[in-house]
């Protein structure tokens, strides 16, 4: 696969990939295809943070019931 077709197979899984949902063998290979890309880097590192503050978001405790 050339660069972009990597590139943009990683866009497309970027989301799950940032929020650790993706499948084993799909994360390796973006995992290393993040080693050697700065922009998908960047992408998903972007990603993170966006989760990271949604997950902020949610209450502390469960609300009660009803």
């Amino acid at each position: 696969m050339s660069g972009d077709a990597h590139c943009e197979k990683l866009r497309e899984a970027g989301a799950e990939l940032a929020l650790g949902v993706l499948p084993g063998r799909e994360r390796a290979e973006a995992v290393a295809h993040l080693d050697g890309c700065a922009d998908c880097r960047e992408y998903v590192r972007q990603l993170t943070m966006i989760g990271d503050r949604l997950i902020g978001l949610l209450p502390e405790r469960e609300p009660p019931p009803g």
